[in-house]
């Protein structure tokens, strides 16, 4: 093999290595990026609640009825 092709396959491994480094930390975001705290895309509480101290639960007992009237 020439060092013409030896230079082109370790720069190609080089790049992919690079390319899939990137990847994988732009999919390790948290969403806080220098002390602000940005709402993930995929956030299912309104914003502005993730900072609130709230506390969620579920119904422990069946409904009554079925009517909210």
């Amino acid at each position: 093999m020439t060092d013409f092709l030896r230079c082109i396959k370790r720069n190609t491994r080089r790049a992919g290595l690079f390319i899939t480094v990137a990847l994988l930390l732009t999919a390790c975001g948290d969403g806080v990026q220098e002390g602000v705290q940005k709402a993930a895309w995929n956030d299912p509480y309104a914003p502005g609640e993730s900072i609130k101290n709230i506390y969620y639960s579920s119904f422990s007992l069946r409904p009554k009825h079925l009517d909210p009237a």
